[in-house]
C-alpha cells in the first residue's frame, strides 16, 4: 500500500489551482476520485484504488458517470461496472473527440 505522504504528493500535480495544497482526501474524495479517474497517470489511479478502496471508488464513479471524459470512461466501463451515460453527454463528447 502506497504511504499516505506519498499519494499526496502525487495527487497535488492534479490540483495545479491549490498552489501545492490539496483538498481534505475524506471530506472531498468524490472530488479526489473522479479528478484522479479523469487525468490521473495510471500509477495514481492504482494509488487511490488502493486508499479509497474499490468499492468505494466504484460507488462514486458510478454516481458520477456523466463527469468521466470519454477515453476515462471507456477505459474504466468494465473494470468499475459503469451504467451507460446520458445519450447527451455522449453526443457531446462525440463532437469534441472521436
Amino acid at each position: 500500500m502506497p504511504a499516505l505522504s506519498d499519494l499526496r504528493r502525487d495527487l497535488a500535480g492534479l490540483y495545479p489551482e491549490l498552489c501545492g495544497t490539496l483538498p481534505d482526501l475524506e471530506q472531498h474524495a468524490e472530488w479526489v476520485i473522479v479528478r484522479a479517474i479523469n487525468v490521473g497517470a495510471p500509477e495514481l489511479v492504482e494509488a487511490v484504488l488502493e486508499y479509497y478502496g474499490i468499492d468505494r471508488v466504484r460507488a462514486v464513479v458510478q454516481a458520477r458517470v456523466n463527469t468521466l471524459d470519454r477515453p476515462a470512461y471507456r477505459a474504466w466501463k468494465d473494470r468499475l461496472e459503469l451504467p451507460a451515460r446520458d445519450e447527451i453527454v455522449e453526443r457531446f463528447h462525440l463532437m469534441w473527440r472521436p
